[in-house]
């Protein structure tokens, strides 16, 4: 059977599993892959019902003709149809025979034209001929989608193949209601160019009508799955495979996209557990560790008659990248590694195999994304003897991925923290979101007009819950309460928490929308019926509070919901994406002459682009230093009371070789120094992290034991503890947002380092909007004027660095911290934003 990749919505997942194409009619069958040259079989039987005036001698002639081709007698067969053919001028059956060999048989796609005409003379001799009609679909689908392909956009407007392939697979069903084929072929049609609803419709006739099949179920559920129906996907799934396992088979395709819908929506646990099913269902007894000596050594019996040796590699290769991937969120960096690695060394023994024919490149391309995988896994456990390799990985994701064509194995967010220009993580975001191309709409939402000046905002966001989005936003929707100016609805397709910042949110847009208000929970919509949702909703603005993080949903914003997109506050780069039409920023990290680095247009806000709000804490003043308090807080956490403390406490994956060796050249420049970071989350207590950091210092004459880590606490907690630490050390490729804004309010001063990228200069943001000249003392332009004036700013007399503490301590009823001036000005944004769409303005950067 054809297959092509099935997109799989995770910014996480690289590998995923076919969809499963079934090409052929119901006379011209081969097993579980497009079959190679000369080697198809030809089976007359059939479900389908066949014209009862064909006589006795077509039928025998036919069943001849057959038993010659499957014997490999294929020009004997191929000349007893031509016969047939002039000996029963009224019949359709060879003409349609010879139309399926040059369709299937040859495997040169130029005799497509060949079979078009022969299928057109059966339809000479019976125009109700579903088979011929059927094939004649399949022909014109695949020339729709190498045309799609030529274009590069995956859309069926204006494409005539489309529509040819539509009526002829359209024909075939009314010709014959139990046409399953065609149902199918038809359905995937619909799938491959983005048509889901369409796609699920066409399948669920085919139910309707009693036509029960495996396939018929998986690839309907391959299309909920696409849509974003998780249960229903389920459902249709663990149907497919129930089919298969009553006639005594495996439906390995069925169980490999379960374990990716588990991995994606369910618990990691129950992924690995399918993962682990999966490859039963695949190599039975065997193993995956035998697959290499297997290709080697030529050993196809270790295959049996599950497929052939490249579609066995293919799907292990999808569970050892997936279960690699999967390791690694539970923290277990060293196993999923292990995985990653073992999908190498099977991906090198088969490149052995391709070498110089079409697949080298597919083959060189998957190994490239695999090397990808144990890159961001050794870097998320601070293991960095990979990263000296990095510029080997970025040249083969450059040579032999985007300059082929072919989708990046670098994702937008890994771009944030690695050292790559402007312009190629540009190029890497619209590489991804083109994939999401397909979803918009080529008609635009109707122009919401503003109803007695009050706007319609939408806020779209999986992290509505204890989490730093909600921490930060939790203020915005509070005083747009208080302002009067704007209707808010809250749309969330991420976990019920129920935390306390969950519960506030739900409140302040009026609660629940099954209460009445306007918190719209979209974690049970698929992505077609949330579209439509927010889209009757009418918002004048939809603002993607999500981006290309963990758990985002860009396929609901490429369905264009709203006139006005808006990427905002958590993913600070750009989209990539045709549909967003701003990002909001400021004039420090989106300076104009930084537009370039993105495809929207630039919003951007008079003072910091990111909003704080701390009233809920209400965070006391730093003790002072040395006092009662001061002490108890520092031998309450481990810290020495007469070390100069300097801290950090980002997550470890902002982590890198360069900042790492900076610090610890500004600690052997201050000899009676310590670094406190965040200890590693509990998930990844046991991946090395600790151990590697410690290690790393020891390799450059710094005691393991001057590097401590912090327990996590709760918020308040945290912010409490921060007036102890003596100075901030921002990092240098991915700096600290939320996080650092917890320390200018927890009284601890952050030094940070301008960078070229908007991850790397919110600290710039913060430092200039706290008056007082503190930006004097705090900011930095290049690595090595970090590391002086950290040395500096530690080798001074305590009394100057409390001079910054007490000037930072006035900034906190200043304008970085007033929420309310905030959102007063983010609300004249929105509506200059709707000014300029309702003027015609489209394409115009917004100052306010």
């Amino acid at each position: 059977m054809l297959r092509s990749l099935l997109f799989f919505a995770a910014l996480l997942y690289q590998n995923t599993v076919p969809i499963k194409y079934a090409f052929t009619t119901v006379y011209c069958t081969a097993a579980a892959v497009s079959p190679p040259p000369n080697s198809i079989s030809i089976d007359t039987s059939t479900d389908t019902t066949i014209d009862t005036s064909i006589d006795t001698a077509v039928e025998h002639a036919v069943d001849t003709a057959t038993e010659m081709w499957n014997r490999g007698e294929h020009m004997q067969s191929i000349d007893l149809f031509n016969d047939i053919a002039l000996e029963h001028p009224g019949s359709p059956l060879p003409h349609f025979y010879l139309g399926a060999i040059h369709q299937f048989g040859t495997g040169d796609d130029s005799d497509n034209v060949v079979s078009e005409e022969y299928y057109l003379k059966a339809l000479e001799k019976d125009k109700h001929h579903a088979d011929s009609l059927g094939n004649l679909g399949k022909i014109y689908s695949d020339r729709a989608e190498r045309e799609a392909t030529l274009k590069g956009i995956r859309t069926y407007h204006g494409n005539l193949n489309f529509e040819t392939s539509l009526r002829y697979y359209t024909a075939a069903i009314s010709s014959s209601s139990q046409h399953l084929q065609s149902y199918i072929n038809l359905g995937l049609l619909y799938h491959t160019f983005g048509l889901s609803s369409q796609s699920i419709s066409t399948f669920n006739l085919a139910l309707s009508r009693n036509l029960n099949s495996p396939d018929l179920h998986y690839n309907l559920a391959v299309s909920y799955q696409h849509q974003g129906s998780i249960l229903e996907s389920v459902h249709h799934y663990r149907l497919a495979i129930e089919g298969k396992l009553n006639s005594g088979e495996e439906y390995v395709e069925a169980w490999l996209n379960l374990a990716a819908l588990h991995h994606k929506h369910g618990t990691v646990d129950d992924a690995i557990w399918h993962y682990e099913r999966t490859e039963r269902a695949l190599l039975g007894e065997g193993t995956f560790r035998e697959l290499p000596m297997a290709m080697h050594t030529g050993n196809r019996e270790f295959f049996g008659g599950l497929a052939r040796v490249d579609e066995v590699c293919e799907l292990m290769l999808m569970i050892l990248n997936n279960m690699g991937q999967a390791l690694s969120q539970q923290g277990k960096v060293r196993e999923s590694c292990m995985y990653h690695n073992s999908a190498v060394i099977l991906l090198e023994e088969r490149l052995e195999l391709v070498r110089g024919g079409q697949e080298e490149g597919d083959v060189l391309d998957q190994i490239v994304g695999t090397r990808a995988h144990i890159f961001r896994g050794m870097k998320t456990s601070c293991s960095w003897e990979l990263w000296r390799s990095f510029d080997e990985l970025l040249a083969d994701v450059k040579a032999l991925q985007i300059a082929m064509g072919r989708q990046s194995s670098l994702l937008p967010f890994d771009t944030l923290g690695l050292p790559v220009s402007p312009r190629f993580r540009r190029e890497i975001a619209v590489s991804h979101a083109g994939e999401l191309s397909r979803f918009s709409s080529s008609v635009a939402p109707p122009e919401h007009k503003i109803a007695d000046g009050r706007l319609k905002i939408g806020y779209i966001c999986y992290d509505f819950n204890n989490h730093p989005t909600s921490h930060l936003a939790e203020g915005l929707f509070m005083w747009h309460n208080f302002t009067n100016i704007v209707d808010v609805d809250a749309y969330s397709y991420g976990k019920d928490d129920n935390s306390t910042y969950r519960r506030n949110i739900v409140d302040l847009v009026g609660g629940k929308e099954e209460d009445g208000g306007r918190f719209v929970e979209l974690s049970h919509l698929g992505h077609d019926d949330s579209a439509r949702l927010i889209k009757w909703h009418a918002p004048n603005i939809l603002i993607d509070m999500q981006g290309f993080t963990l758990g985002g949903r860009p396929e609901i914003t490429a369905r264009r919901v709203a006139p006005i997109q808006v990427n905002y506050l958590i993913f600070p780069g750009t989209s990539g994406a045709e549909f967003m039409d701003y990002i909001i920023g400021d004039q420090w990290v989106t300076p104009p002459e930084h537009a370039d680095h993105y495809t929207e247009k630039l919003a951007l806000m008079p003072h910091s682009y990111q909003i704080n709000y701390y009233d809920r804490h209400n965070p006391k003043p730093p003790p002072a230093p040395q006092s009662d308090e001061w002490n108890r807080i520092r031998e309450t956490h481990n810290l020495p009371l007469d070390a100069f403390v300097f801290a950090n406490f980002n997550k470890q994956d902002k982590l890198e070789p360069q900042i790492y060796s900076t610090w610890l050249n500004i600690m052997r420049r201050t000899p009676n120094s310590i670094l406190w970071l965040l200890e590693p989350s509990h998930k990844y207590a046991d991946s090395g992290i600790v151990e590697n950091l410690r290690l790393e210092a020891a390799s450059r004459g710094i005691s393991p034991s001057r590097i401590l880590f912090a327990n996590r606490v709760s918020k308040s907690e945290h912010l409490g503890r921060l007036g102890v630490a003596d100075l901030f050390l921002d990092s240098f490729y991915y700096g600290a947002h939320s996080t650092a804004t917890d320390a200018l309010r927890g009284g601890l001063p952050v030094l940070t380092y301008a960078g070229n990228s908007f991850a790397r200069r919110v600290g710039v943001s913060l430092i200039k909007n706290l008056s007082f000249g503190l930006d004097s003392f705090l900011l930095t332009s290049t690595a090595k004027e970090l590391e002086d004036t950290a040395v500096s700013l530690a080798a001074g007399s305590r009394e100057s660095l409390e001079i910054v503490r007490r000037s930072l301590k006035m900034t906190w009823g200043g304008k970085l911290f007033d929420t309310q001036l905030y959102t007063r000005d983010f609300e004249r944004l929105m509506k200059l934003m709707v000014c300029v769409y309702e003027g015609g303005g489209a394409g115009m950067h917004v100052v306010l």
